[in-house]
């Protein structure tokens, strides 16, 4: 979701909904609650939770009662214990570093990509430096009309660091400009140079943008049971790289890794439990079967539209 937004989820003072067929015709009834002041309140207007659960007018006959009712007094403590109850204490887009051995530590993204819910994700190396950056669109038109459209977003590059920090790049920078209600991104590999990063939009067009890296690097074309890939780089650190199906808002991208020129061994493994060395050459990565088994990628600081007719906005 974001920070820009009405509600406020810390610890201390979460947000809640309470779901539960509370009023008996059938039909769950969610009850949503934020704090003010240090009170627990319902979120929804007397209309709209009178509208959902009719028994509430005899509840609170008078607009007054309802906007002075905390949520212990619109709900009793017996409908509560027997609802269903989520609780968010925040609602900053982040990411999960891996940190080995079953441990993960949350990481918030730039205050700039919190402007607006994300959808689409798209992580990959875009400026030619060696650590993954991230793509990002969101925005959503399909909120209630109290809350009216979360869509400050215009999309996001953020330039990753190699130590897990992110730098935000403004859209006049990078040339990755959607400004729409954006749901899904994937990139799109032509050849062993060349890829397209596609962007679809709710009820209106798709976007394409033409990245420019920099930097040399070469293509792996992975097979249908390669799972992921360690990368080896000149200084002997490792990445590791999954190789999905299926990732981001409904999406997938080519099957593929773009390998920089620093990287000097690629082994991948597949779903079997196999694993094979490839030998690297420039511009493309061959396969060489290893004795442990067998089994069958600066955006140039600018992304740039792929053709005028594809997309009204782009990245170089």
């Amino acid at each position: 979701m974001g920070l820009n937004t009405r509600y406020r989820a810390t610890e201390r003072e979460p947000v809640r909904v309470y779901a539960a067929d509370f009023d008996q015709n059938g039909t769950v009834d969610p009850v949503l609650s934020d704090y003010l002041q240090g009170e627990e309140y319902p979120v929804a207007s007397r209309d709209l939770i009178v509208e959902q659960m009719p028994g509430m007018a005899k509840r609170f006959p008078r607009y007054d009662d309802y906007a002075q009712a905390t949520l212990e007094r619109t709900l009793s403590r017996a409908e509560r214990e027997r609802a269903y109850t989520g609780t968010a204490v925040t609602f900053a887009s982040a990411y999960l570093e891996n940190r080995g051995n079953g441990k993960f530590a949350r990481r918030s993204l730039p205050l700039r990509a919190q402007i607006a819910p994300v959808f689409g994700m798209l992580a990959g190396d875009y400026d030619g430096d060696g650590h993954l950056d991230v793509l990002l669109v969101g925005n959503s038109h399909a909120v209630d009309t109290q809350t009216g459209w979360d869509d400050a977003s215009v999309g996001a590059v953020l330039l990753g660091d190699g130590t897990g920090q992110f730098r935000y790049m403004s859209g006049a920078a990078s040339g990755f400009y959607v400004d729409g209600d954006p749901k899904a991104v994937a990139e799109l590999v032509l050849d062993d140079t060349h890829s397209l990063v596609l962007v679809t939009q709710n009820d209106d067009s798709l976007k394409v943008f033409a990245p420019s890296r920099r930097g040399r690097t070469r293509t792996v074309r992975v097979g249908a049971l390669d799972a992921y890939a360690v990368l080896t780089l000149a200084d002997g650190t490792t990445q590791r790289e999954e190789l999905y199906y299926g990732s981001g808002y409904l999406s997938q991208s080519s099957r593929f890794l773009r390998v920089p020129e620093e990287v000097t061994r690629v082994t991948v493994y597949d779903s079997r439990g196999h694993s094979r060395d490839l030998v690297l050459k420039p511009g493309l990565a061959h396969r060489r079967e290893s004795t442990r088994g067998s089994s069958e990628s600066r955006l140039k600081p600018r992304l740039g539209p792929a053709a005028q007719a594809a997309a009204p906005g782009s990245v170089h």
